[in-house]
């Protein structure tokens, strides 16, 4: 298991890692350069945005990446109310997508 913290695999795979503000809970971002249209990448449920790394360095080739952690997944804050469900998921998507 790789225990490196998400900044510095971030930054290894030409990505930064930012927190996006989209209300009550803070998602985090693995964000790629400009090298295209953007690319929304979402993870598997109790996943992280790592899971994107072995196909990272081409998909960065012709797009920018934006990889994001769900509400109460990896590096995102959890809504204090609410368990985690398919709709909190998508509700990060749309948020993200904003």
């Amino acid at each position: 298991m790789n225990t490196k913290p998400s900044s510095i695999q971030a930054s290894e795979a030409g990505l930064r890692v930012q927190d996006f503000n989209c209300g009550p809970a803070c998602l985090n971002v693995a964000v790629g350069p400009d090298n295209g249209p953007p690319l929304l990448l979402l993870h598997g449920v109790t996943r992280c945005w790592q899971d994107w790394l072995p196909v990272l360095p081409e998909l960065m080739k012709q797009w920018q990446v934006f990889a994001l952690d769900h509400r109460g997944h990896g590096g995102s804050g959890r809504l204090p109310h609410r368990g985690l469900c398919r709709r909190c998921g998508c509700a990060s998507g749309r948020a993200a997508c904003r």
